[in-house]
């Protein structure tokens, strides 16, 4: 073979031979990556989950606000709820990323409501405020525990069945913190004078006047 149609040769096989492995490489199987641990969560499950962590932060919100309160009782108890809600909270935030529930950023309308009654109200009547609005958001939120309990899903039964005794502890306390702050009010019957009650006495011992008998008319003769 002459050297110049060998090098032709040379130059049209050798890059064939270049291109041999990375045509292997682009045609074989891609390495499999590891899958997220998820769950088929249905519709219920999801509402559940985003409302459950809304209403967390609602509650964690105002017990910041109950733990710097005038009232020592609120003061305690504000405590008590932010530490056990920050623990539920993480629980659950955890089980959402897992499951590849979005966390939602937005401030929810229910908190900006509570948010702006509480920097209008009054510095007397601040604590009063907080015991009812900490006492509805449990109240919306153990309501929300109880219809989630025979969910599909084990990790949300899981975490229900281990933060509802606790929360109903809590809203038991805070049920009687709301009512120690809201006394019923005992609306007394005012009590009659002493002349109306002897002018009444006389009314009734007056005698009735007999009635006055109609004149008798004649019939007419027809």
């Amino acid at each position: 073979m002459k050297p110049v149609a060998a090098f032709a040769f040379l130059a049209l096989v050798l890059p064939s031979f270049a291109q041999q492995p990375s045509t292997q490489k682009a045609t074989g199987t891609p390495a499999q990556k590891t899958p997220l641990l998820n769950s088929q969560v249905g519709g219920r499950d999801l509402m559940f989950i985003t409302q459950t962590i809304d209403q967390l932060k609602t509650l964690e919100l105002l017990a910041l606000h109950a733990s710097v309160a005038t009232s020592t009782q609120l003061r305690e108890l504000g405590r008590q709820i932010t530490q056990s809600v920050t623990q539920q909270s993480t629980v659950l935030s955890t089980l959402a990323e897992m499951r590849n529930i979005p966390e939602n950023q937005r401030e929810s309308a229910v908190r900006k409501e509570y948010i702006k009654r509480l920097a209008d109200n009054s510095e007397p009547g601040i604590d009063a405020s907080l015991t009812e609005l900490l006492l509805a958001t449990n109240r919306d939120l153990f309501a929300s525990m109880k219809n989630a309990e025979d969910s599909k899903d084990p990790a949300i039964r899981d975490f229900i069945s281990n933060f509802l005794p606790e929360l109903g502890a809590q809203l038991r306390t805070v049920a009687s913190v709301h009512a120690a702050m809201h006394p019923p009010v005992t609306i007394t019957p005012p009590t009659p004078s002493t002349q109306s009650t002897e002018s009444s006495k006389a009314r009734v011992a007056s005698p009735a006047k007999p009635a006055i008998p109609l004149p008798k008319a004649k019939l007419r003769e027809f």
